[in-house]
């Protein structure tokens, strides 16, 4: 039987790398060598999408012959059909893999409840942490190990495509670059300051839950029947 560490306390960073430290273990290299591509291959779809219009009209205004307009229209849309195929694909390749992962960490949390003093698992302290425990694991991809690492993977796209936009942007007018630059952090701010208040207010809805599953657990008892 084990005893639970009431000391250990881990920050954002060190949560991300155990999740994917966790990760390689249970499903191996297969996610990191597909993550990247799905990282480039989602840059590029909307680069693609939003250039498409202008290559169309500069083949449309342009002097060639109608053949040769055909085939650079028929390639270039060809092309973007294909990413948005292979994005499609890898999309729901990560979103499995992610699943799977979080199923099988599942395991590992249930076998480690098995093992833990009955009086730590009972205590206050202890239905804290099966309680948050639990949340990060069965709340699905909004939450938990799943969303960190998911979430990862947008921020790594989100700053890539924030980077490729400004540049393309700065050629068109520096105004949009500035708006493009400021949108971002405005979203950030308010998204830091959305997780801090939650931060904040955790500890406040643990023990609702803890109560909650209480009360469930007791309504089904066959004693309270009448």
């Amino acid at each position: 039987m084990k005893k639970i560490n009431k000391s250990i306390k881990y920050n954002l960073i060190e949560n991300v790398f155990f999740c994917y430290k966790k990760l390689k273990c249970y499903m191996g290299s297969k996610y990191f060598i597909i993550t990247p591509i799905f990282i480039l291959v989602s840059v590029l779809v909307p680069f693609f999408t939003a250039v498409l219009p202008s290559i169309v009209i500069s083949v449309l205004t342009s002097k060639w012959e109608v053949s040769r307009m055909l085939l650079i229209v028929s390639i270039t849309t060809t092309v973007l059909c294909l990413l948005q195929f292979i994005l499609k694909r890898l999309e729901i390749r990560i979103i499995n893999e992610t699943f799977i992962f979080r199923i099988k960490l599942a395991s590992e949390f249930v076998n480690k409840n098995i093992s833990i003093f009955y009086e730590d698992a009972e205590s206050p302290e202890g239905k804290k942490k099966f309680t948050k425990a639990a949340t990060a694991i069965y709340s699905g991809d909004d939450i938990g190990v799943e969303a960190i690492i998911n979430e990862s993977s947008n921020l790594v796209i989100n700053i890539l495509g924030l980077i490729v936009y400004s540049f393309v942007a700065a050629s068109l007018s520096p105004i949009i670059m500035v708006l493009l630059i400021i949108s971002p952090i405005a979203r950030l701010a308010v998204t830091k300051s959305n997780i801090e208040w939650t931060n904040r207010h955790k500890e406040d809805w643990t023990p609702i839950n803890v109560k909650m599953e209480y009360l469930e657990k007791e309504c089904l008892n066959i004693k309270h029947g009448k």
